[in-house]
C-alpha cells in the first residue's frame, strides 16, 4: 500500500507523490516503486530556477539506497513531472533480521540553499521476508524471486548429484553416468536427475527449523537461501521447497513450487513444458501427474528431524492433496483456507519478469559478494492443462505471429496496475 505525500517548501516550491507504506528489496527488485513519480511546481508566482531535489531512504544513519539527486533546473508554476529511480543496497537488506522503521526524505535546493526538508516514515522488510497479502496472486508470482540459482551453494550440492545418479541405472537397465542432460535424455533421465537431487541434499543431514522469527510480518516468513541452509544445516518445508527449485534450475530443469494451507513442497516438469499460467490451483494439474508429464515430492523429508523417506515416498505422501476429498484443516478453521496453488517457476521468471533475488553473502574477512541471476526470456509454445487424467497436455497448433498475439491480450507481468493494486 502507498500514501499520498504532499509538502510546500519555504513557500515557494511544493512537491506531491505516493510513498509505500513499506519498502521490500523483493518488491523493489521486481519493479515496484517505492516512490511514485513526483509532481513538482512553484507556488508563490515566482519562476525559480538552480533547483535541485535530493532523496534519501535511511535509518538511523544507514542509507539503504544511494542517495538519488534530481536536477530541476528552472521551475515555474506548471507542475513537472520527474522520476524517482531510488537504487536500494541488497547488502544493507540482507544485513537486518527483522523490519525496521524507516525515512524516505525529500530535501529541496536552490544552488547550495536548502529550502526545507519533509520526511516520511515506511516500515523496512529484510531481504529474505516473503508475505502472501491481499494481493495473493501476485505476491504467490514473488515466490519464484527465492529460487536463485546463482547461490554459490549449488554447484557443490549438484555435483553430489551426479556422483549419485551414476550410481544409478535407467529402466533398460543402463547406467546413467556423471552428466546432467536436463531435457535432452527425456523424461526418466529428467526423473533420475531430481531423484539424485533429493538425495544429494539428504545427504547434508538437515534438520527441520524455523528460522530467526521476524513477528511483525503477517502471513509471511523469512525465507533462507541456499548458502544458509548449507551453513545452517536447517530448513522449513517451504526453504526446502525453494532449495529444491534453485537447483533444479541451476540443471536446467523446470521446477514447481506447490502451497497449500501451512505447507509448502515441491514438484518438476519431466518434460519440456509450461503450466497453461504461472499459477494453477493444484486439481487442475492432476491429470499431468497421472500421465507422467510432471511430479511433486515432499521435501521436509529431506530433513533427519522429518525421518528422512525416500523419493519414491516423498511422491505418496504428498499425493494425498491431489485428491479433492483430502481436508488439510483444523476443526476450528475456515473452508475458506484450503487452497492449493502450484507456482510455475520457470514460467514466473522467464516470461513475467520475476527475477531471482540476489545472492548476498560475507566472507570471513567481511568481504561483501553480491551475485545476481538473470533469466532469460523464454520462448515458447503454450499448452494446456487438465486434472482429467485420461487427457494430458494438449498442443498450441496455432502460428507462432498468433501465438503472441493471444499471450499479449492478458499481461501478466507487473506492468499491469491490477497486479500491483495494494501499493497504489
Amino acid at each position: 500500500m502507498s500514501a499520498d505525500f504532499q509538502h510546500i517548501f519555504d513557500g515557494k516550491i511544493e512537491i506531491s507523490t505516493s510513498v509505500a507504506s513499506f519498502v521490500s528489496y523483493l518488491h523493489y527488485h521486481n519493479q515496484m516503486r517505492i516512490v511514485d513519480s513526483i509532481g513538482i511546481r512553484t507556488v508563490d508566482g515566482n519562476t525559480h530556477d538552480n533547483i535541485r531535489l535530493e532523496v534519501r531512504l535511511y535509518s538511523g544513519e544507514t542509507d539503504f539506497a544511494d542517495p538519488l539527486t534530481i536536477g530541476i533546473g528552472e521551475l515555474g508554476n506548471a507542475t513537472r513531472e520527474e522520476a524517482v529511480e531510488l537504487r536500494l543496497k541488497p547488502v544493507m537488506f540482507a544485513a537486518i533480521r527483522s523490519n525496521q522503521t524507516a525515512e524516505v526524505s525529500f530535501e529541496v535546493f536552490q544552488l547550495d540553499q536548502s529550502l526545507g526538508e519533509a520526511r516520511v516514515t515506511v516500515e523496512i522488510f529484510p531481504l529474505s521476508t516473503w508475505r502472501c497479502g491481499l494481493n495473493r496472486y501476485r505476491d504467490i508470482l514473488l515466490l519464484g524471486s527465492f529460487s536463485q540459482p546463482g547461490d554459490k551453494a549449488i554447484p557443490a550440492i549438484v555435483a553430489k548429484s551426479r556422483e549419485i545418479k551414476s550410481r544409478m541405472v535407467s529402466p533398460t537397465g543402463v547406467p546413467y553416468g556423471l552428466d546432467t542432460y536436463g531435457y535432452q535424455a527425456g523424461p526418466d533421465s529428467v526423473r533420475a536427475e531430481t531423484q539424485a537431487l533429493y538425495e544429494a541434499i539428504q545427504s547434508l543431514q538437515l534438520e527441520y527449523s524455523n528460522p530467526f522469527p521476524n513477528f511483525n510480518i503477517p502471513n509471511g516468513q523469512p525465507i533462507r537461501s541456499v548458502s544458509e541452509i548449507v551453513e545452517d544445516k536447517s530448513a522449513t518445508c517451504l526453504d526446502t521447497a525453494m532449495m529444491i527449485s534453485s537447483c533444479l534450475s541451476y540443471m536446467g530443469l523446470r521446477p514447481l513450487v506447490v502451497l497449500v494451507h501451512g505447507h509448502a513442497f515441491a514438484g518438476v516438469h519431466l518434460y519440456e513444458d509450461f503450466l497453461d499460467n504461472p499459477i494453477q490451483e493444484l486439481a487442475d494439474i492432476s491429470g499431468l501427474v497421472v500421465a507422467g508429464r510432471i511430479i511433486l515430492f515432499e521435501t521436509t523429508t529431506l530433513c533427519v528431524s522429518a525421518q528422512m523417506e525416500s523419493f519414491a515416498s516423498a511422491q505418496a505422501i504428498v499425493s494425498r492433496y491431489l485428491d479433492p476429498n483430502f481436508n488439510p484443516l483444523q476443526p476450528d478453521e475456515s473452508p475458506a483456507l484450503d487452497r492449493r496453488f502450484v507456482l510455475d517457476v520457470a514460467f514466473a521468471q522467464s516470461r513475467h519478469n520475476v527475477r531471482p533475488l540476489p545472492s548476498v553473502s560475507i566472507d570471513a574477512t567481511g568481504e561483501v559478494t553480491v551475485v545476481n541471476t538473470e533469466i532469460p526470456k523464454a520462448e515458447f509454445t503454450f499448452t494446456g492443462t487438465t486434472s482429467n487424467p485420461n487427457i494430458t497436455l494438449r498442443d498450441d497448433s496455432a502460428p507462432d505471429r498468433v501465438k503472441v498475439w493471444k499471450n499479449s491480450l492478458l499481461d501478466m507481468t507487473f506492468n499491469n496496475p491490477l497486479l500491483n493494486r495494494e501499493r497504489r
